[in-house]
């Protein structure tokens, strides 16, 4: 047996107790849901535990890496990095995979009761589509988390990156392109609407291939938008991931528990999310809320009051930028409520 699947085993092993307890959490939560909704028939539920799961286990999975006397004994093994990372998403993966079989069961139970005319292939259909879409979704959120140094910083990084794709669009195109309804929808939102989609069919007609590309109306757009949104959505996790395999092979231990300087966290995510939020600043008090938002904001990334110049220059700049669209945009907001 290779190096590697004896650490798959180990770790496997080690993790069980927690894969006992997110099944037993599964049944509660699916069996209960079941006995609520006995009436309605609702696929929601698998979405919402396999966003939760894609959220948490990453964290769960490489907060081990975190510790810097942790990362020199893992780091000693006879196993390449990549390779160790691969194991822990591997495991991961399979935690996923058995808490929606779980739901697979429950749903199919509920659907049989609701909607007679369903048969056992599309719910297999189901799991399998929602199943993949959630898996990418976990990779990405594994690639997040391990661009942070601490367990901390990792865990601000997938919060940010949650919020990323509401803030873009319900604050920042909303504000300046309203009319336009072709929106960039996070790898959830479209998971949600794959899931309706689903629910809708099983309620109404027989299983169809070509049902899916209706998708598009139900996210205020067009079909050829819709797969444009969900070929994007697939190819930015499926890179992530294969880029946190690449990172984590360079990963140093004396980087542990020290400033996360990664491009990917505070470096861009900062100026990112200011420049967002930009327009949603309508008086001088949200002006300076935000400029002392953005400062502690520098402070948790430097883990100190002391911000390099580099830090005191975005700093500077969003103030200005934020002076100018005042001035330039006065019918929209102003900072000092002359319009």
């Amino acid at each position: 047996m290779s190096i590697e699947m004896r650490y798959f085993g180990y770790h496997f092993w080690q993790t069980r107790i927690r894969l006992v307890i997110m099944s037993v959490l599964a049944i509660l939560y699916f069996s209960q849901l079941a006995e609520i909704g006995a009436d309605i028939l609702s696929l929601d539920s698998m979405v919402t535990a396999g966003a939760i799961l894609a959220l948490y286990i990453p964290i769960l999975e490489f907060r081990m890496f975190n510790t810097r006397r942790n990362l020199d004994t893992w780091f000693s093994l006879p196993i390449d990095r990549w390779k160790m990372a691969l194991v822990h998403v591997l495991n991961g993966a399979l935690h996923i995979a058995v808490v929606l079989a779980i739901g697979m069961i429950f749903e199919g139970m509920h659907v049989s009761t609701n909607a007679p005319s369903y048969n056992i292939f599309q719910l297999f259909v189901y799991y399998i589509t929602i199943l993949a879409l959630t898996l990418l979704a976990y990779g990405f959120f594994c690639f997040v988390f391990t661009q942070g140094n601490s367990t901390t910083d990792g865990t601000l990084f997938i919060f940010d990156y949650l919020l990323l794709p509401g803030v873009f669009n319900g604050i920042f195109l909303n504000r300046f392109y309203d009319s336009s309804p072709r929106y960039f929808y996070g790898i959830f939102t479209t998971i949600g609407s794959v899931s309706r989609k689903f629910e809708a069919t099983f309620w109404k007609q027989p299983y169809h291939y070509d049902s899916i590309w209706n998708l598009g109306y139900e996210l205020g757009g067009d079909p050829y938008y819709f797969a444009v949104n969900l070929l994007l959505n697939v190819l930015i996790c499926a890179a992530a991931t294969v880029l946190m395999f690449r990172m984590f092979s360079c990963k140093h231990t004396e980087k542990v528990e020290d400033v996360s300087d990664s491009w990917f966290g505070y470096r861009t995510l900062i100026p990112v999310m200011a420049v967002l939020t930009i327009s949603s600043v309508s008086s001088l008090a949200g002006y300076m809320f935000r400029l002392l938002f953005i400062y502690v904001a520098y402070v948790i990334y430097r883990k100190g009051v002391h911000l390099k110049r580099s830090d005191a220059y975005v700093i500077f700049g969003y103030a200005v930028l934020l002076l100018l669209f005042s001035c330039l945009a006065p019918g929209e907001f102003s900072l000092f409520g002359i319009y």
